[in-house]
């Protein structure tokens, strides 16, 4: 703050008083010691028109501009001889000449600092270009080890040019060596098969007809003879002058390897489940018919036959959530009833919701003549109905474990046109860092043993059926989740 306020200082000062008016006030103040060096001598003059000046130039500028004033002081004092010469010894020529020397003093004075400060201005003009330069460069640094890290390239592409230009590590995902070869999209393509320089051109395509972020994978063969699978990110950034497309790559191989032995561990482990089951699903239904047993026995037989059927249905789902998420499910549609569906949900989850604290509450616009208590009986609709279970309850047990204690879920139910919505509601609040990412795939926050499955598979389930799912969620309303599902009613369906 000092700095600046002696720098405006200074500007206002010599905005005030016009430079030539300091020239002219310092020749008049040199003129006026001419007089009295008429009168004091030479000693006065040498002290006041050349040493002085001389040693405060060399003080304030440094040796070699004071060497410099002392040359034109030297020529200055061969210049006020001159005067002399031709009018002779009087005091007009003493002042003539002493006028003359300390114009020449005085403007080698001025021109050696303004020179100065130019140099000054001018070091510091390169210091600061050299710490951009070197800032610059470390920053340049920073990106190539990031990106090496995470095996991460990026490139530019000229639309109207053959020219690119890349980064080391998308060169190094291409198998080139380092400059061995000049950035070209001859030099890109070279490393695909036609298949993938097709989706390539489709990736390109996409991200210049729709103007977004275009995502997509694409293989290229190494130098080496192997395959690497590239996750490509392409924007199209459109000008006056021609387009030009931004791309970053990373290589995402081993992850694509690994994703596909999981997937075909899952599918292992699901189908050899199924034969364990047969037996925890047949026996015990055989030992109902048994006449010899209490009641008791009878019904707790029963809840093992339908704990496995319920494992069949969710190893079922599994293998459902496999092939929406492959784009190759088939949906059967059946009748089933809505609501009875939700009650069944409820009724699975009461214990969960008795350990968490919180109570649940189902309610539905009724439709039928004389009813006020605004709970309907029944909704028909057909789909699935172990995939809507699986959607519906992964929503209310999520709504559950996250309510406070002493709240309630709410589930709330309304038709709108030929489909249903259904409201899950509960007080508390999604995590900011994860409301953007609720239904990503593994995607949790504050859940130790959560997978981030839940609203996933719910969504691929939702819109396998044609509808949707949404969230909201503010800290003054809390959270609802709306799934919405067509009601596509098949004649013969309860209520049709």
């Amino acid at each position: 703050m000092v700095c600046r306020t002696e720098r405006s200082w200074h500007t206002q000062s010599s905005t005030r008083i016009p430079r030539p008016l300091i020239l002219l006030a310092a020749a008049v103040f040199l003129a006026g010691l001419t007089v009295l060096d008429y009168y004091l001598g030479f000693f006065l003059r040498l002290s006041l028109l050349y040493l002085l000046p001389i040693v405060v130039v060399t003080w304030t500028c440094g040796f070699l501009p004071g060497l410099a004033f002392c040359i034109l002081a030297c020529i200055g004092n061969a210049v006020n001889e001159l005067p002399g010469i031709l009018l002779g010894a009087s005091l007009a020529a003493d002042v003539i000449n002493d006028l003359l020397a300390s114009s020449v003093f005085f403007l080698a004075l001025y021109v050696t600092r303004w020179r100065h400060r130019i140099m000054e201005n001018r070091q510091e003009g390169f210091e600061q270009l050299r710490r951009l330069k070197n800032s610059l460069q470390e920053s340049e640094g920073r990106l190539r080890q990031a990106q090496a890290l995470a095996r991460l390239g990026s490139w530019e592409w000229e639309e109207d040019g053959e020219a690119m230009q890349w980064s080391a590590e998308f060169e190094h995902l291409l198998g080139y060596a380092p400059g061995a070869v000049e950035p070209s999209r001859a030099a890109l393509l070279e490393r695909m098969d036609e298949p993938e320089r097709k989706n390539f051109e489709a990736l390109l395509e996409e991200a210049r007809t729709t103007g977004g972020l275009a995502r997509g994978d694409v293989t290229v063969r190494t130098g080496d003879g192997k395959e690497a699978i590239l996750a490509c990110h392409v924007k199209y950034m459109a000008s006056y002058v021609g387009g030009k497309f931004l791309g970053v790559a990373q290589d995402v191989t081993e992850r694509r390897r690994l994703e596909q032995l999981r997937e075909q561990v899952e599918r292992i482990v699901q189908h050899d489940l199924k034969s364990p089951l047969v037996g925890i699903i047949g026996i015990p239904d055989l030992l109902a018919r048994e006449s010899n047993l209490t009641p008791q026995q009878v019904e707790m037989l029963r809840a093992i036959s339908e704990a496995g059927r319920t494992m069949l249905r969710m190893i079922n789902l599994s293998l459902a959530v496999y092939r929406m998420e492959r784009g190759e499910f088939v949906l059967e549609p059946r009748p089933f009833d809505l609501l009875g569906l939700l009650r069944r949900v409820l009724a699975d989850l009461a214990s969960l919701a008795k350990a968490c604290g919180v109570t649940t509450r189902l309610a539905c616009e009724s439709k039928e003549p004389g009813k006020t208590d605004g709970i309907a009986q029944e909704l028909p609709a057909s789909g699935d109905e172990t995939l809507c279970y699986s959607m519906l309850a992964n929503l209310v047990r999520n709504a559950v474990e996250a309510g406070p204690k002493g709240t309630e879920v709410s589930v709330d139910v309304h038709c709108e046109g030929d489909g249903a919505v259904i409201a899950i509601h509960n007080p508390a609040v999604v995590p900011p860092d994860v409301r953007d990412r609720f239904f990503t795939k593994y995607v949790t926050s504050g859940k130790k043993e959560g997978t981030g499955l839940g609203t996933y598979s719910a969504r691929l389930a939702a819109r396998a059926h044609g509808g949707d799912i949404t969230m909201q969620t503010s800290e003054e309303t809390g959270t609802t989740v709306t799934v919405r599902l067509p009601l596509c009613r098949i004649p013969g369906a309860p209520g049709a």
